[in-house]
């Protein structure tokens, strides 16, 4: 499974938008839990998880845009 970091952009995204993490986490079906461990850099953030909540919310995680990091498609 292909996993990011996206700790503070995830934060950024989740403010930007207006949501708790708990509703940021309903959006991609995993628990507040689970979205606090992204939003902290815990835990990595699963790419399918990634492409949903961007679905979602309308926003791009393609290479070079604002919510992936060059550095973390390496991993």
């Amino acid at each position: 499974m292909w996993l990011v970091e996206t700790n503070e952009k995830f934060r950024q995204i989740v403010k930007e938008k207006g949501l708790t993490l708990k509703q940021a986490g309903k959006e991609v079906y995993v628990t507040e839990d689970t979205a606090k461990s992204w939003s902290s850099g815990r835990r990595k953030m699963p790419l399918v998880s990634l492409e949903l909540l961007s679905n979602k919310l309308n926003i791009s995680f393609k290479k070079n845009d604002y919510l992936v990091d060059k550095d973390s498609e390496k991993d």
